[in-house]
């Protein structure tokens, strides 16, 4: 049924659409490092004695990365 659907819609073969996924993909568990990583770092940052620096590192972070994809989504891509 899959195949039927994606030829349906693009003439062709099914290429296209499983490099698009699993293009998406790859941002999704990249998106999902960064965003683990800047938490770490933040809260690292704030248990080693300085917790205005840690909460803002990981806020400012983690509110950059949800604005992107938020912003990328209103674009239509």
């Amino acid at each position: 049924m899959r195949e039927f659907f994606f030829s349906a819609i693009a003439g062709s073969s099914n290429k296209r659409f499983d490099y698009i996924f699993k293009e998406n993909r790859l941002g999704q568990i990249l998106a999902y490092l960064l965003c683990s990583t800047v938490v770490v770092s933040g809260a690292w940052v704030a248990l080693s004695g300085n917790p205005w620096p840690g909460s803002l590192l990981g806020t400012v972070g983690v509110a950059g990365i949800i604005t992107a994809y938020l912003n990328r989504d209103k674009k239509g891509s």
